[in-house]
């Protein structure tokens, strides 16, 4: 109730107002507000021109700040529903993710990721769509779970020297393997013998392709990014 609104009320109902203890703190406020009741037109000019009391706006001002701390309802993005019906599938079907070296959060990130990839925004409007999709995606990545397996700290910090490498100029780069061992060598003091067997644990566990060709009578090995290995570096 504003002070105006209770002046109003009080003197309405009692001839003693200024005896209450209410008034006795407010009184000489509570008075001046009064004398405004009884002028009409003062009473008007205080409501177009005076300045809110202390700690009471008018009633817009009250209004945009309310609307401020509510915030505006909004309907979800196309995308966003998509994905949390793409995630409820998911969750009714994790049984089908199997395998205790799984990094299980990867594995259902990259799920969301495809099947949203596949299907139209306004897909969730057709609920078997996306439970199909999302179940036969689920089932196709879980052939190869190895790809999902979790990454140590070393094969985390040879991977994220690729870019750092000589002709590296894009995650489609091809980059020389000696390069890369020597790179990871001065960048994290990592022998030449340990990150050689780091590089075959990334090809293996479906982060990076190894490829490998004549050149002036030895063998050339290459690195080559895969789509794990693009996922981890924009994630890291």
């Amino acid at each position: 109730m504003t002070k105006p609104e209770l002046v109003t009320l009080i003197m309405a109902n009692t001839g003693e107002y200024k005896k209450t203890h209410l008034m006795e703190m407010y009184k000489v406020d509570l008075e001046k507000i009064a004398v405004a009741f009884h002028q009409p037109e003062v009473a008007e000019n205080r409501t177009a021109d005076a300045p809110a009391l202390e700690g009471q706006g008018t009633t817009e001002d009250n209004q945009l700040a309310q609307n401020d701390e509510i915030g505006t309802p909004t309907a979800p993005s196309p995308a966003s529903a998509l994905a949390k019906a793409i995630e409820k599938v998911y969750e009714d079907n994790e049984k089908l993710v199997k395998g205790r070296r799984l990094d299980k959060d990867e594995f259902k990130a990259t799920v969301i990721e495809k099947v949203t990839a596949q299907m139209p925004l306004d897909t969730p409007a057709y609920p078997s769509a996306v439970s199909d999709t999302t179940i036969a995606t689920m089932q196709q990545l879980m052939a190869e779970p190895i790809a999902f397996c979790p990454i140590n700290e070393n094969e985390r910090k040879m991977l994220e020297s690729i870019p750092f490498v000589p002709g590296y100029e894009g995650v489609e780069s091809t980059i020389d393997g000696k390069d890369l061992l020597q790179r990871v060598k001065e960048l994290h003091n990592i022998e030449i013998a340990t990150s050689r067997a780091l590089m075959v644990s990334l090809k293996r566990k479906k982060l990076v392709a190894i490829g490998g060709g004549k050149n002036g009578g030895g063998t050339k090995t290459t690195i080559t990014l895969l789509e794990r290995g693009v996922r981890h570096l924009k994630i890291a």
